[in-house]
């Protein structure tokens, strides 16, 4: 069991934690008279607001006050050696990986910055109506606004903070001259008679010395007016806005003609690696016992991934081509099979045939049950390691799945990323009904009949040690520790 998991999980972290770990320098000393590392601080979009509501006590605002960085760019870089290790955060300062300093490890969360702000609210009078716990902070964001002409004309960073469990490496950050949401999407709700009432958003005293915050950019204050007006609703708290446009977008709007390779340059080339599968556990469903999990496969190397499929005539059937990319020109192209409409419950839309093969193994490794999930629309769901030098940011999704009338489609996966499938979509769950109780292993595997082009196939596949029990009808399971994590299930 050890060697060959230990295998696997070579193969998967060959490529990311080496080159995550290398890129760990150490901690320069200011010298003096050199700028500080960037700030931030808190930004208003307003002083004065009048909220209503009608027959309730509840209040809803969005107090619209923005995070922005002030003397540069935030850059946080969150990484850590191995599955098991703890992520570590430092922040680069103008100079990039030439001046970094390390932030304390327990500000990260697998959602952001730890107890980053918090909001009270007063009556006029000073009186205190609601103080809230403090809250995360996720700089990354799916609707920055651009606040100044002084940064990037597009914003560069990733669209949340979210950490998957397998990711290796993330970047949080803000650019200069833009600005996020300081409470997210949420807002603040209290409750009270219609009167003033002045609401503070503040910035936790650990990040103000952390980040040298100035007192006057750590706190914003609004003078909120609550009425009652009859016949009215509760409204949201924040407004819900589209993503900003991206720079990929408009970068993999159209190929140039290109010719059609059957052996494409390794310089141009993605490599395909499969995480451990995670979340197994079993259900009873229709007299029949199934074993559901969660699987990833993403993209290292040099280059993105990128299939697209171009409809047959009369059919419900695409020719499927990989481009290759040298930066961000394309360069050549070649077959890789077929596309599919995929009509099941949870699909309805195009599908590559050949990207991963889920398969449930006994204990000497002999394929026990497959899955019938054989098709896959490629979509960056999670970023898995973002340090490395090819990895895209703020990737677009191009033409992603397409409905059932399209003529083409291009479902792309940037460098750094991966596309989860959980236990929800159709058909991936094994049917262990007539399986019996034992030792078995969940095997995901990339590329599997190697119709895509990579640099390296070594980290494909990966094995997750299962041990089915119980009885039909009341079947458990228990997953022992990839490496040295938490047991899952029935142990």
């Amino acid at each position: 069991m050890a060697g060959t998991l230990g295998a696997g999980r070579r193969g998967v972290l060959a490529l990311a934690a080496a080159m995550v770990i290398a890129a760990l320098p150490g901690i320069p000393a200011q010298a003096a008279g050199e700028p500080t590392m960037p700030s931030l601080r808190l930004w208003q979009a307003r002083t004065t607001q009048t909220v209503y509501r009608g027959d309730t006590d509840r209040v809803s605002v969005s107090p619209q006050v923005w995070v922005t960085p002030v003397n540069g760019t935030l850059d946080l870089r969150v990484r850590r050696a191995d599955y098991d290790d703890p992520f570590q955060i430092v922040q680069r300062g103008r100079s990039g990986a030439a001046r970094e300093r390390t932030l304390p490890a327990d500000i990260v969360r697998s959602r952001g910055l730890a107890d980053f702000v918090r909001v009270t609210v007063r009556e006029a009078d000073g009186d205190l109506v609601m103080r809230s716990p403090l809250r995360a902070f996720c700089p990354n964001n799916y609707d920055p606004q651009r606040i100044s002409p002084d940064g990037p004309d597009r914003p560069r960073f990733p669209y949340s903070c979210s950490l998957h469990r397998f990711a290796l490496s993330h970047v949080w950050g803000l650019d200069e001259g833009w600005a996020t949401r300081a409470l997210g999407y949420g807002g603040v709700r209290f409750y009270g008679p219609d009167g003033q009432y002045t609401v503070t958003v503040s910035i936790a005293p650990r990040y103000v010395d952390l980040f040298d915050i100035s007192a006057a950019d750590a706190t914003a204050s609004v003078a909120v007016t609550v009425r009652t007006r009859a016949g009215s609703s509760d409204g949201p708290v924040s407004a819900q806005a589209g993503p900003a446009a991206t720079a990929t977008e408009g970068q993999l709007s159209s190929h140039p003609r290109v010719p059609t390779v059957t052996k494409p340059p390794s310089r141009n080339l993605p490599d395909l690696a499969a995480l451990p599968a995670w979340g197994i556990r079993v259900s009873h469903n229709r007299d029949r016992d199934f074993l559901s999990f969660a699987a990833n496969v993403w993209v290292g190397g040099t280059s993105r991934l990128d299939v697209e499929g171009f409809r047959q005539q009369d059919e419900d059937v695409m020719d499927a081509y990989q481009y290759f990319y040298r930066g961000d020109d394309v360069v050549a192209r070649a077959p890789v099979g077929t596309m599919h409409f995929h009509r099941a419950r949870g699909h309805h839309h195009w599908h590559f045939t050949d990207f991963a093969r889920y398969r449930l193994l006994d204990s000497f490794r002999q394929l026990a049950v497959r899955s019938h999930k054989q098709s896959f629309c490629i979509v960056p769901t999670d970023s898995i390691a973002l340090d490395l030098p090819a990895a895209e940011w703020r990737p677009g999704y191009g033409g992603a799945c397409g409905w059932e009338d399209a003529l083409w489609v291009r479902q792309t996966m940037p460098v750094g990323w991966g596309d989860t499938y959980y236990q929800g979509v159709g058909g991936q769950a094994f049917n262990i009904t007539n399986v019996p109780n034992g030792t078995y292993y969940v095997e995901v595997t990339a590329n599997p009949d190697g119709r895509l082009f990579e640099t390296d196939s070594a980290n494909n596949t990966t094995l997750r040690k299962v041990v089915l029990k119980g009885r039909p009808g009341a079947r458990t399971v228990c997953v022992p520790p990839y490496t040295s994590g938490p047991v899952q299930g029935s142990c």
